[in-house]
């Protein structure tokens, strides 16, 4: 294991970037960015946890389904300073995003239609609220 690798909390950043719902349980994927080393990792799932609602967020690494298994992409050590930096980064996204949809309710729908449109696609006049 190497024991010069650190992570810099201040140069590691999550946003948001889909809201969906699994069931019926609203679930937000988040991308966090380690800005120090150039790393990107998308596919964050963000939930309450269906089990022990009263403990918060619960985060799951990205994972893939193999046959009947799921198994994860990026796999760290239980007590891993950078799993811990990315899951407490991941849960203040989550609450950024819904602080700012409780702040402005008004702009809640226009918000998910800037985040949720294909770049590849035009944009329809239509969708502009004005």
């Amino acid at each position: 294991m190497a024991t010069n690798f650190t992570v810099n909390e201040e140069y590691v950043e999550a946003e948001v970037y889909h809201e969906t719902v699994s069931g019926s349980v609203p679930v937000y994927l988040v991308k966090a960015k380690l800005l120090e080393i150039g790393v990107y990792i998308s596919g964050i799932r963000v939930q309450e946890s269906p089990k022990r609602p009263e403990d918060g967020w619960w985060v799951q690494m990205p994972a893939v389904k193999i046959g009947w298994q799921w198994k994860k992409t990026i796999e760290c050590e239980g007590g891993s300073p950078f799993l811990e930096i990315v899951e407490r980064k991941a849960r203040q996204a989550v609450d950024s995003y819904l602080e700012g949809i409780k702040q402005y309710p008004r702009i809640a729908p226009d918000i998910k239609l800037a985040n949720n449109h294909e770049e590849d696609k035009p944009i329809s006049l239509d969708d502009i609220p004005f």
